[in-house]
């Protein structure tokens, strides 16, 4: 009777966990612009013309861009449960000639990067933004939108990537009858013990 009590409890417990997944998309490959280049390093011109300029990626990564640039991302939620947190990480050097980049997901600001343009000099800059406000937005293909103040801002992207974060309940749910079944099963269990000692 404790074994089964055991499995019992076990089952009931197991049978109510939850967990959650996360899903990643990136556009671009996280290199540091194909030269190793860090969060606040300053970029040199010689830099930016000798190794970003032209083929960079293939994606508009890892190359110069000029003015309001657009990317999407694409990934799955199939199968996933409920979204519970996203976040957007972007890694981007050279921008904010007269004030800073404006970044929207699907047509709804989420902020601005951080300054990356400071006199003559180009720096580096990582960004990350919460996206929990716009958690309804998101549905698996989402168009990442870079507006710069001015149409000839040079600057360069590394990376964007979206972090999704989802809740799922698991597989096997209790059903409310099962807390009834054990007290009747606990009952008939000792109505055949009273039985058999009669």
């Amino acid at each position: 009777m404790k074994k089964f009590l055991s499995i019992l409890f076990l089952s009931l417990s197991l049978s109510s966990t939850a967990y959650a997944a996360t899903v990643v998309s990136t556009i671009g490959d996280k290199d540091g612009f194909g030269l190793g280049i860090a969060p606040d390093d300053r970029i040199t011109v010689s830099d930016v013309i000798g190794s970003i300029v032209g083929g960079g990626d293939g994606n508009g990564t890892d190359q110069v861009l000029i003015g309001n640039q657009s990317f999407t991302f694409t990934y799955s939620l199939a199968g996933l449960g409920n979204l519970i947190d996203a976040s957007l990480e972007i890694f981007h050097a050279g921008d904010g000639f007269l004030r800073n980049t404006s970044i929207a997901i699907d047509g709804q600001t989420v902020g601005t990067l951080s300054d990356a343009q400071i006199g003559i000099f180009s720096y580096a800059r990582l960004d990350t933004f919460n996206l929990s406000s716009i958690l309804h937005l998101l549905n698996g293909s989402e168009t990442l939108s870079f507006t710069t103040a001015s149409r000839l801002d040079a600057w360069a992207l590394d990376y964007a990537e979206l972090t999704v974060t989802t809740e799922e309940l698991s597989q096997v749910p209790v059903p409310a009858a099962a807390f009834l079944f054990a007290p009747a099963l606990l009952g008939f269990m000792g109505l055949r013990r009273k039985a058999k000692q009669a």
